[in-house]
């Protein structure tokens, strides 16, 4: 069975805590850019990617997403397993649907996703034509045309859901709650992370 868990805030001298947390000796990281390339990871290469999701159908390897206010996704499935970052470029870039595509050309299927703390629908306030344009696209996403601000959870629960992905939302925003790293409400930040392994 697929193994999911999300951290408060991390750094990186406490990879050997995620490790013995895990009771994993591969754990993977990846080079987050923001963009949709997903990386299907194996026993034979152990570089870091460029990335924002990463995919394996090994047991005991461990895939790592880190982030301060965009989207953890852990995705499972008995076969196959993904985590992967998605803020607001990664979701309209389309990381997400490259996502759930791979997995299923690796022979995944009943996918289960779980949504780790992130910045809330009423916290991530865009200008106002960007949030036009966004919504005219995405249009669950759309919060108050007065405060212009993207619920980038819904518009990620909106299509995992599209492609027939059952989705638990964790819930916490990571702006309002002071137990996790936000970019937006400290300028600069830590990371917190999210693990799945097989």
């Amino acid at each position: 069975m697929p193994r999911a868990l999300f951290t408060s805030r991390f750094v990186p001298t406490q990879v050997e805590e995620l490790e013995a947390l895990t009771s994993l000796s591969d754990i993977r990281f990846m080079e987050q850019v923001h963009g949709n390339f997903v990386a299907v990871v194996d026993n034979q290469d152990t570089q870091t990617p460029t990335a924002d999701a990463l995919v394996t159908t090994v047991r005991g390897i461990g895939l790592v997403v880190r982030s301060a206010d965009c989207l953890p996704i852990l995705i499972s499935s008995e076969l196959v397993v993904a985590a992967v970052h998605a803020g607001r470029k990664g979701v309209t870039n389309g990381v997400i649907s490259a996502t759930v595509s791979k997995m299923r050309e690796l022979g995944g299927e009943n996918f289960q996703a779980l949504i780790g703390p992130a910045i809330c629908g009423q916290c991530y306030e865009v200008e106002e034509v960007m949030y036009n344009e966004i919504i005219s696209k995405f249009p669950a996403g759309a919060t108050s045309q007065d405060k212009h601000a993207l619920d980038i959870g819904k518009m990620a629960t909106f299509e995992l859901e599209a492609a027939g992905v059952n989705v638990t939302h964790h819930g916490f925003c990571t702006k309002e709650n002071l137990d996790f790293y936000s970019y937006r409400r400290d300028k600069a930040s830590g990371r917190q992370v999210g693990i799945i392994t097989l």
